[in-house]
């Protein structure tokens, strides 16, 4: 299966009949061909109408003008070292409508699934159920970011440019480790998005120059630009705090962990500027027109 966005769905392998060692090769039958694997090498039928089909969602928008399912097999090599990953549209629900089966529920079994493979020529069936799973409550993170805002905005009460510029730097470095660990956690075949972990490395580049020099006539663009930045790549990974089900499989809580943390330093910072602000509009009212005493 390939890559899938944050979801509450989970997709187990209950059992597979008859139970197969590794070391065979294997040919998974799909909707009109199969993708054998042999050798360590992994191909797929570039003439089944099943390789085209399961590139979409919904297996809709594909050319199936280039597809013949009772042609001559046109294998080509998509993988290496006996593993592959694909999307197939058996194991998981094809409608945008909600599924009958839960009835209205918000977690559920929603179907079982199958899928007829080959194993050096003996027949196999794996066997799966399709669920969804409770949708996690976001109030304690949103909590936790809010703790984590009055700590920054305290440091910054303590220390107006380095408090922030530390509290950002050490979030965006948490992001960015954590974005790291999660993309190696998915195969390379799932199209890993880097950018998920270049945008809160750069705010934590950012920010951590404006803490180590926080004199410097750059600190406070340093500051700002890390303030912004920031906030995208909490935007991209905002739905892993109402989904379930991560694409990375591991470390679910360290990574809302950081979403929290970064949304906590952001406000924070966000809170000194304002009071910094606000300090210096009282402090030129103070002085009236022209910098003259007021009256």
């Amino acid at each position: 299966m390939l890559w899938r966005p944050d979801s509450n769905s989970t997709i187990p392998v209950a059992s597979v009949t008859p139970a197969c060692d590794p070391g065979y090769g294997v040919k998974v039958e799909n909707t009109s061909g199969a993708l054998p694997a042999s050798d360590g090498s992994v191909e797929e039928n570039r003439r089944s109408p099943a390789t085209v089909l399961n590139r979409t969602r919904y297996g809709a928008g594909g050319d199936l003008s280039v597809t013949d399912p009772t042609a001559e097999p046109e294998w080509a090599r998509v993988a290496g070292g006996g593993t592959y990953v694909w999307h197939d549209h058996r194991i998981h629900w094809m409608s945008e409508a909600e599924p009958p089966s839960l009835a209205g529920a918000d977690a559920g079994k929603i179907q079982d699934w199958s899928l007829d493979v080959v194993v050096d020529g003996a027949p196999v069936v794996v066997h799966g159920e399709l669920t969804r799973e409770p949708a996690p409550s976001p109030w304690p993170w949103l909590g936790l970011a809010v703790v984590a805002g009055a700590a920054t905005f305290a440091a910054g009460w303590r220390w107006p440019r380095r408090g922030p510029a530390v509290a950002l730097a050490a979030a965006g470095g948490l992001a960015a480790v954590t974005s790291l660990l999660a993309e190696l956690d998915l195969p390379a075949a799932t199209g890993r998005r880097w950018s998920f972990v270049a945008i809160p490395a750069l705010a934590a580049l950012c920010a951590l120059g404006a803490a180590v020099a926080p004199r410097s006539r750059y600190a406070l663009a340093l500051l700002a630009a890390s303030a912004v930045v920031l906030p995208l790549w909490i935007g991209l990974r905002w739905s892993a705090l109402v989904n379930a089900v991560l694409p990375s499989p591991s470390g679910a809580g360290l990574q809302r962990l950081a979403i929290a943390l970064a949304l906590g330093a952001v406000l924070g910072t966000a809170a000194v500027a304002a009071r910094s602000v606000a300090t210096s509009a009282r402090a030129a009212a103070a002085e009236g027109p022209a910098g003259a005493p007021a009256a």
